[in-house]
């Protein structure tokens, strides 16, 4: 999972991760005093100098490129970053309060992050059951509750140390892959909030592929994985700019990259 990063002038790199049901064990409170002023935060106009910095910031950026990661969560990377809002402990459904393990650069089986999964993970904010995901906890190797250190993603690190580190980021749905990623092109899912029942996803897919999707009443029903939803793509090309999608070639899937 070592991977070399550049940083070439004008261009803007932001790293995105997403669909992770691994590690956040810290419950949510109500009445977050922090939550609150959040929310009754005032917007302030710019100066006319800021503005004019930024405008100037712009006239130089010639490329933003957004790399898509995914299954994993801010505290399995960075939960023991210096500063950051992290977690190195977590409880489990027994009660007990673990330390989070040394995760492997590989996972040796894949962990339940689809809908039930996280849902079941998350358990309406204790956050204390991601023991009980699918492959979270076999033989007693909480899979689901380890970490990496520095040491073990060292460009990642030195991303977060030289630019911004999002330490309240969150999947855009507490589910799988393919609703996530049509947040990430199209800002919603279309209310789906699974994956597909088959390869390959998407309009590309045959007759029989279906996925779970959210009614209007909550319920949930199937239906064909395909969409007609407005996307980055096409307000890109609107405004006249262009862009590129690049992802691996269709093959044996490898979940532990």
């Amino acid at each position: 999972m070592k991977q070399v990063g550049t940083a070439l002038a004008g261009t803007i790199v932001v790293l995105i991760g997403m669909a992770t049901v691994w590690t956040a064990p810290r419950a949510a409170t109500n009445g977050d005093s922090s939550l609150d002023a959040i929310q009754d935060s005032r917007v302030i106009p710019p100066s006319a100098e800021a503005t004019a910095q930024l405008a100037g910031l712009r006239s130089k950026i010639q490329h933003i490129v957004f790399i898509v990661k995914e299954n994993r969560s801010f505290d399995n990377l960075f939960g023991t970053f210096p500063g950051a809002d992290g977690a190195t402990s977590g409880f489990i459904s027994t009660g007990e309060e673990l330390q989070l393990g040394h995760a492997t650069d590989r996972t040796t089986r894949d962990l339940g992050h689809e809908w039930e999964d996280a849902h079941l993970a998350i358990d309406n904010g204790k956050m204390d059951r991601f023991d009980l995901v699918q492959g979270g906890n076999l033989g007693g190797d909480f899979l689901s509750m380890t970490q990496f250190l520095d040491s073990d993603i060292p460009n990642y690190w030195s991303y977060a140390e030289h630019f911004v580190l999002g330490d309240r980021m969150f999947s855009s749905l507490a589910g799988p892959s393919f609703p996530n990623h049509l947040y990430t092109v199209a800002s919603q899912s279309a209310s789906a909030i699974n994956n597909p029942n088959s390869f390959p996803w998407g309009c590309d897919s045959d007759e029989h592929t279906t996925v779970e999707v959210l009614d209007k009443n909550g319920a949930v029903v199937r239906q064909p994985p395909c969409f007609d939803l407005p996307t980055i793509g096409d307000t890109l090309e609107a405004a006249g700019v262009s862009w590129r999608y690049y992802a691996p070639v269709q093959g044996p899937r490898d979940v532990n990259l």
